[in-house]
């Protein structure tokens, strides 16, 4: 082929094809063009944010039921962990007063374990079948250690506490009333019962100089007969009127008995031997 043959003027065919050629350059540019925009934008949608704001968030497992839920319920959160049956396994939350708490629970929706600061700062645990009733409650309320069991009617029934450094057991019935309190103030043992309207009606003790007495008391709680027996040894009994007055007074004094009766200023009117 001749030289000049070979740079002749291009075809209307060969033209066509450069034509389409450049179209597919621009819309190539285009397409690129789109593509960077677009993924210019996820990246900003896909940023690390600060916050995230939300009023519940649900995690659910592949069968779609939930597993996780944190939620804003009535101004106060709460954080709430479901078993694969979907239901509330352990929920943390802070009540609207602002004491935070944490419930475990059973399959069927009982708590079992509650934990818990109470408003005025009291920490509080809890264990056993439902709320309160056949339960263990313990707390720390200022300074008092205290551990208490309840019954199946959610009443009160073994108080254990430390009060100033003075240990105490206490016994109620079934309405709640304590009847039987063991205690020992400053290192003496003492023994009190009481009646149905929480009047002390008896009363054993120890004082530290030794002495030991017995008190009965009537149903106003008032005191009509003490028995001691001093550090000598020294036995007295004394009976009391209605306004705890002592009348009659009984004792053995160096070997020799004596009886002594006084009138409601205390004085005596007649006296044995």
């Amino acid at each position: 082929m001749a030289p000049q043959e070979a740079f002749a003027a291009p075809t209307s065919e060969f033209q066509a094809i450069l034509r389409q050629l450049k179209r597919m350059r621009r819309l190539t540019i285009v397409s690129l063009l789109l593509a960077m925009i677009a993924l210019a934008v996820a990246a900003v949608a896909l940023a690390p944010s600060e916050s995230v704001e939300a009023e519940r968030f649900v995690l659910r497992g592949k069968d779609g039921k939930p597993l996780l839920e944190m939620a804003i319920v009535d101004g106060a959160p709460i954080l709430s962990l479901r078993d694969q049956n979907g239901n509330p396994r352990i929920v943390m939350d802070i009540e609207k007063d602002g004491a935070p708490g944490l419930v475990l629970s059973d399959e069927g929706g009982k708590a079992h374990i509650i934990l818990m600061i109470e408003k005025d700062g009291t920490p509080s645990l809890s264990i056993g079948k439902g709320v309160v009733k056949n339960s263990v409650v313990a707390t720390l309320k200022g300074n008092v250690p205290s551990l208490g069991l309840f019954d199946q009617n959610g009443k009160r029934r073994v108080v254990m506490r430390i009060t100033d450094d003075t240990p105490s057991f206490e016994l109620a019935g079934r309405d709640g009333n304590p009847r039987i309190l063991m205690a020992l103030p400053e290192g003496s043992p003492a023994l009190s019962l009481y009646g149905e309207n929480e009047e002390r009606r008896i009363e054993m003790s120890i004082a530290l100089n030794g002495q030991s007495g017995l008190v009965l008391s009537d149903q106003q709680g008032q005191e009509r007969i003490m028995m001691s027996v001093d550090p000598k040894g020294l036995p007295v009994l004394s009976l009391a009127d209605d306004d705890a007055k002592d009348r009659v007074v009984m004792a053995i004094v160096d070997g020799k008995a004596g009886l002594f009766i006084l009138n409601k200023n205390g004085k005596p009117i007649s006296s044995l031997p």
